[in-house]
């Protein structure tokens, strides 16, 4: 029992204690913000519902009168983990928030204040508050609707931090949804506010019956390319080894440390990429499932001329380390309450994990050359948790044959990548294709594929996407007339 106990109170303090596999593999499970007795119920029909600020009757004047007396729903205060409401910043400074079409789209649970006790409790800590830094951001109803302001063009924004997480504030409300699902199983989802549709300030239906809705929110519209309007780049670089530059950066940024690092006044050289190794591995998985045995990570290897470290390259979805608590397999202290990587992380990183986009990681491993890793992999190999890896395997090594092979070229090869192309997809766009496409182009071997088959089946090579500036790539002058004037 004390054990227990133990374990409970150190799920409370750590948002992302009770994940027991990388993120690849974590699903939510659908809430339904309102459950009926049956198919015919007038929840279904076309605008059964009411505005919750603003109606008439004595039903909806006493649950307004709740929504402004509820006391404000706070989560525990922490050195990391702290949400902001009813705060909201000034309209002047709103007004200049781009959030035209293209930032990224979030989606955010939002519980009716007086109704509790129809939150999963796995929503929820021991005190009953609700959980920070959930990959669905979850927050109560007078919470969220008290730090909306609307702005001069109209616009209606939330403005604070939502859920604990540092990186999502300053959204334009898009939509607020409700799922309802009748007993025997019909399921409908119904906007009951919609932008551009609908009169007045966002808010939570009337209908004393729905336990949540959902907030579609979109992000400024910088975000598209990264996580800073100053510093674009889906792509970050992690490094215990540096003496006079942050341990951690993201996008553009990472170059200015590189050339800081080792310029002239610290009196180190720019290290040059020597060797390359690309190499896959499965995932430890307590229960694997079919899907589990056919999923392979691939990575690349740099060995530099200095042989004090490596340097490990990956793509993984968008946020899935900042998003998992700074968790990383290459970090010997993964399992830590706080691990170092989250310690060097920058706050615009700590927020949920995306699937449909990627990112690119840069982290520094202190294997000097591909036999230490060697010996790091098969310290953390295994069938099962808390082994990280199964059947590690060095696919294809070759040197490294680019005349611009420094590390400050590496970096800007990574970052033309992917602000050429963010997505990921399980098929064609994935850690295979991007191990794939680096090895290849760093070592000129064309031949290389993904390292399973089927992920080869609709491999298509992008080694030109690591050559050009993202701004000229899609450029209409791609297209080439021949001879006779037709384009090719």
């Amino acid at each position: 029992m004390i054990g227990k106990e133990k374990k409970m109170q150190f799920f409370d303090l750590n948002p992302y204690a009770n994940h027991l596999v990388m993120p690849e593999h974590h699903f939510e499970e659908d809430d339904f913000g309102l459950v009926v007795d049956s198919d015919t119920d007038s929840a279904f029909d076309e605008g059964s519902f009411k505005s919750r600020m603003g109606s008439v009757g004595n039903e909806d004047a006493n649950d307004d009168a709740t929504l402004k007396s509820a006391p404000k729903s706070r989560l525990s205060r922490s050195a990391s983990v702290v949400s902001k409401y009813h705060a909201p910043k000034p309209v002047e400074l709103l007004n200049k928030v781009d959030t035209s079409s293209g930032g990224l789209v979030w989606h955010a649970t939002i519980y009716r204040d007086k109704n509790k006790k129809y939150i999963n409790a796995k929503h929820l800590t021991t005190n009953g508050q609700l959980k920070p830094r959930r990959p669905m951001p979850h927050v109560m109803e007078s919470d969220f609707f008290g730090s909306i302001v609307e702005t001069s063009d109209g616009r209606f924004m939330f403005s604070g931090i939502l859920n604990g997480w540092p990186a999502l504030k300053d959204f334009e409300i898009i939509s607020i949804t409700c799922s309802i699902k009748s007993l025997l199983g019909r399921v409908r989802v119904k906007r009951t506010w919609n932008k551009g549709d609908s009169k007045g300030k966002p808010n939570f239906p009337a209908d004393q019956r729905i336990r949540s809705v959902r907030a579609t929110l979109r992000a400024p519209l910088w975000t598209k390319f990264g996580w800073s309007q100053n510093s674009p780049g889906r792509s970050f670089y992690y490094s215990p080894f540096r003496k006079h530059t942050k341990k951690m950066n993201f996008g553009t940024n990472m170059l200015q440390d590189i050339r800081k690092e080792f310029g002239s006044t610290s009196n180190k050289k720019m290290p040059q990429a020597k060797r390359a190794h690309m190499i896959a591995h499965r995932y430890s998985i307590a229960k694997e499932n079919i899907k589990n045995m056919l999923t392979y990570h691939a990575l690349v290897l740099i060995e530099w001329d200095h042989e004090e470290y490596t340097t490990i390259f990956e793509v993984g979805w968008l946020n899935g380390i900042g998003g998992y608590g700074g968790k990383s397999n290459w970090i010997d202290d993964r399992e830590h309450q706080r691990p170092m990587l989250l310690n060097a992380m920058p706050n615009e990183m700590k927020i949920p994990w995306l699937s449909q986009f990627s990112e690119i990681r840069i982290l520094d491993h202190n294997a000097k050359n591909l036999d230490y890793f060697k010996s790091f992999l098969a310290k953390y190999s295994g069938d099962k948790p808390p082994a990280r890896f199964q059947n590690p395997e060095v696919a294809y090594s070759g040197d490294v044959r680019l005349t611009h092979r420094s590390m400050e070229d590496l970096v800007q090869y990574c970052l033309n990548y992917i602000l050429n192309e963010p997505k990921y997809t399980e098929e064609s766009r994935n850690c295979q294709t991007f191990a794939a496409d680096f090895f290849s182009f760093l070592c000129a071997k064309k031949h290389t594929k993904p390292f399973y088959p089927i992920n080869r089946l609709l491999y298509v090579p992008a080694r030109h996407s690591f050559l050009y500036d993202p701004k000229f790539h899609h450029s209409n002058e791609d297209e080439v007339e021949g001879e006779e004037g037709k384009k090719v």
